[in-house]
């Protein structure tokens, strides 16, 4: 079997299923856990089993983020993803979001609503450079 880069989503968690299935017969089949066709490769891969799920990493981020330093943070986020298999990078950014954010949230705090998140958000995103 030809290796499939994690990049193209699609294809590379078809390939995970169908390393661990025996005799699909067709592509339906390679969705469907326990009963339950889902709808991308990625959850029926995810629900099977054969994906970490990123618990061990919402612990870590969880005990670091109530020390509130949020670049020290953003710093740690960086090395999670950059040494090991996120499966939702995204979700697992915007769960800590607020705390990633706690520095630029005190430095614009006089700039009203939404001009005041989109600052925080915009330099938050920019900070990890």
């Amino acid at each position: 079997m030809i290796h499939v880069s994690p990049r193209d989503m699609q294809r590379f968690y078809m390939r995970v299923l169908l390393c661990h299935r025996k005799e699909p017969t067709f592509f339906e089949n390679l969705r469907k856990v326990d009963g339950v066709t889902y709808d991308s490769y990625r959850e029926a891969a995810l629900h099977a089993g054969y994906l970490e799920d990123e618990s061990e990493w919402v612990a870590c981020m969880t005990e670091a983020s109530q020390f509130r330093m949020p670049y020290q943070l953003q710093q740690l986020f960086a090395t999670i993803i950059a040494y090991s298999q996120v499966v939702e990078v995204g979700a697992l950014w915007e769960r800590f979001d607020d705390d990633f954010s706690l520095d630029f949230g005190y430095k614009y705090r006089n700039l009203e609503g939404n001009a005041m998140e989109e600052m925080v958000k915009l330099h938050t995103l920019r900070e990890p450079e």
